[in-house]
């Protein structure tokens, strides 16, 4: 209002960050059951993949 320095007002820090926390803890709830269902394993040769990947490019 006003003469504010603000740069943003108590309501949209409040919304910015209610909307972070929901959309934070839905991530990481989906990511819990997909790692429950598939496993780790994918990710791992995901991984090394990319590791030898990027050894290889910079080789």
């Amino acid at each position: 209002p006003g003469n504010s320095t603000y740069l943003y007002s108590t309501y949209q820090l409040f919304l910015g960050f209610a909307v972070s926390f929901v959309v934070g803890y839905l991530a990481i709830h989906l990511l819990l059951k997909v790692v429950a269902r598939v496993g780790l394993t994918p990710f791992i040769y995901y991984r090394v993949l990319l590791a030898l990947g990027i050894g290889l490019f910079f080789w």
